[in-house]
């Protein structure tokens, strides 16, 4: 197996773990994470508002 498809394995074991060990901590971290996706479109979308009238 090379390192590649064995670090893939171990990040999804190690995700799994989170959520079942800690599933309220887990489930602000992908909160946390989609807000700031959602900040950084919003951005992007007032950087090219400022181009394209």
């Amino acid at each position: 197996m090379n390192l590649k498809k064995l670090s893939l394995w171990a990040a999804v074991a190690l995700a799994c773990y989170a959520v079942i060990s800690s599933p309220n901590g887990s489930s602000a971290l992908v909160d946390d994470m989609l807000n700031s996706l959602e900040h950084a479109a919003n951005s992007v979308i007032v950087f090219l508002d400022r181009f394209v009238p």
